[in-house]
């Protein structure tokens, strides 16, 4: 990346692992239900935890769509898929051991901050991607965290402009930052569209479509 002056990090997916807070907050979740509904039993480590891991979003549509079913039948009509979506997004807070870093991000961060400048974009709210930094001690490594505030990855373009007019403030052009995200859709979608050096990392959510990344890594090692 001889060219590259700046790289902008996706939080969620990229430098924490999210598989133990999605894994709690659908344990959550599903324990509201078999609370609230004494005729739903759901099983989570049988029949939810291993969609969760997995990773098939598809199946955890299908697990929205039919909790939102029975919301529906036993009274709370005016909840529906949206309640739940915000349950499982912002609505469950957890603390901050559910959002533990990928093993050696710190030290990568580290590595990489001494030749290129690091900012960091979430679509979660300010307060919890800051408890998230801290808690892995990654937190003072940044030159701007940027924040959707709403936990809905549609925000993310807007963050992510944001973080490239913050990097313009310092005289450093789109083709001289390189982002990193783990979801095709989103920050590598948007990376193009805004001429950026696009890096995807094969440990959060994948895709395959268009919009091709420049690079492919399995780790953020790959990048020192």
């Amino acid at each position: 990346m001889d060219k590259i002056k700046a790289i902008i990090f996706d939080v969620d997916g990229v430098l924490i692992d999210a598989d133990y807070s999605r894994v709690e907050k659908y344990r959550r979740l599903v324990q509201y239900f078999n609370i609230h509904y004494h005729d739903i039993r759901i099983s989570f480590n049988n029949e939810i935890k291993p969609l969760v891991q997995s990773k098939d979003y598809g199946g955890v549509d299908w697990l929205v769509n039919h909790l939102s079913y029975y919301e529906t039948i036993f009274g709370l009509q005016d909840h529906h898929k949206d309640y739940i979506k915000k349950q499982y997004a912002d609505g469950i807070e957890l603390e901050p051991e559910y959002y533990p870093a990928y093993k050696g991000t710190k030290e990568v961060l580290e590595q990489l901050s001494k030749d290129y400048i690091l900012v960091a974009y979430s679509a979660a709210k300010w307060e919890t991607t800051r408890s998230k930094l801290e808690y892995n001690n990654i937190n003072r490594i940044w030159a701007a965290v940027n924040c959707g505030n709403d936990g809905d990855s549609n925000s993310k373009e807007r963050v992510i402009s944001q973080c490239i007019e913050d990097l313009g403030a310092r005289d450093i052009e789109p083709h001289e930052i390189a982002i990193v995200d783990d979801r095709i859709q989103a920050g590598i979608k948007i990376g193009k569209k805004y001429g950026l050096h696009r890096i995807h990392i094969k440990q959060g959510i994948h895709a395959n479509n268009e919009y091709v990344p420049d690079r492919t890594i399995k780790t953020l090692g790959e990048l020192c």
